[in-house]
């Protein structure tokens, strides 16, 4: 894919954070503490993640937004800091979280890039697996910056295609676009 449309199709890809990020409610949506447990439990996640203790980024409670991701050492700009793994679903299916998760899913149409409003794509029980080289796939417990902060992450597309189907995995990674110092929160 060239440039052009990866820079397209990460333009998309902002607008489909600020439309699945709860800003915009869907009545079909589900609570993802019931439906999913073990994905937001930080002592389950330590318990079961190989080489936790080696990570760039562990988990941590905050008073203020609750669960997050840190970095336990500096991280340069323009690396992979964690993974976000998706499922593609029928639109009608029902959204975990009010949708905070769920990102639109792309298609090409005539040599561009346009939103399939038949799909979503959103958590499902394989989204925190196994980490690829000592890097989690927690993306998904990333926070927003607060509002005197910019954001340190950019969520880039790994899986490029023209057409996903219906029950396909999504990859996308999230990729450090400053220097992250020790004990920062990851956002994006």
């Amino acid at each position: 894919m060239s440039l052009a449309k990866r820079i397209q199709f990460l333009f998309f890809l902002s607008v489909a954070k600020f439309i699945c990020s709860g800003r915009i409610r869907n009545p079909n949506i589900r609570n993802e503490l019931q439906l999913f447990p073990f994905l937001f439990n930080i002592s389950f996640i330590k318990e079961t993640t190989q080489n936790y203790d080696h990570f760039r980024v562990f988990l941590k409670e905050t008073d203020q937004k609750g669960l997050g991701v840190f970095s336990s050492r500096r991280i340069p700009a323009n690396r992979t800091v964690m993974y976000y793994r998706l499922k593609i679903f029928e639109n009608t299916y029902q959204r975990v979280g009010d949708g905070k998760y769920s990102l639109v899913v792309m298609k090409r149409f005539n040599n561009a890039y346009v939103i399939d409003d038949n799909k979503v794509a959103d958590l499902y029980e394989g989204s925190n697996s196994q980490p690829i080289a000592r890097i989690p796939f927690w993306a998904y417990i990333a926070n927003e910056p607060d509002v005197t902060e910019s954001p340190n992450c950019v969520l880039v597309l790994v899986t490029i295609k023209d057409w996903f189907n219906v029950g396909e995995l999504l990859l996308l990674k999230l990729a450090s676009i400053k220097d992250i110092e020790p004990g920062q929160e990851i956002t994006w």
